[in-house]
């Protein structure tokens, strides 16, 4: 299964762009453009909101999401998960690569009223105890695309463990 969030990226990059742009323009159109008071006002307050905006977007680590387990070649035994921010100027790319019989769990995690989403992946390692990856924010995946990640990896979780009953 293939889980990726290309398209809602596109529309939050061209957000970013606007949340930085417009207020820069409206706050020096404000200052130095002769218009009323209440013009000035309403450029300031608008220059306000879409830094609101951004902040808001910063606040929830909205993040590029790759999900698949159907890797050919080498990794068709491995989950791949790749990431990064999509903030312009804060960009560093993360992936990780969990062999698939390694999994035991994960958990997604809510807060912000649920805007704000996070994933944590649980993998059983060589010597018996289980390493938790830090949490990633989810939060730009759209909830069709959370539930069919959620989905594809409770089925996995459920193989392994139906494999380490029946190997014991």
């Amino acid at each position: 299964m293939l889980v990726e969030n290309r398209l809602a990226i596109a529309k939050i990059r061209l957000a970013y762009l606007l949340c930085t742009v417009l207020p820069v323009v409206l706050v020096i159109f404000s200052l130095f453009e002769g218009g009323g008071w209440a013009q000035n006002v309403l450029g300031l307050w608008i220059a306000g909101a879409l830094l609101l905006v951004y902040g808001l977007m910063n606040y929830l680590g909205l993040r590029f999401i790759y999900y698949s387990d159907e890797e050919k070649g080498k990794k068709k035994d491995f989950l791949v998960f790749r990431h990064y921010n999509i903030h312009p100027f804060l960009r560093k790319y993360m992936a990780f690569e969990i062999p698939k019989k390694a999994l035991v769990g994960f958990q997604i995690h809510k807060s912000f009223g649920g805007f704000k989403r996070s994933i944590t992946f649980r993998q059983l390692t060589r010597d018996g105890s289980v390493f938790d990856y830090p949490p990633v924010s989810i939060s730009a995946l759209p909830q069709a695309k959370v539930n069919q990640l959620a989905h594809a990896l409770a089925e996995q979780v459920k193989d392994n463990q139906k494999g380490r009953t029946q190997g014991q």
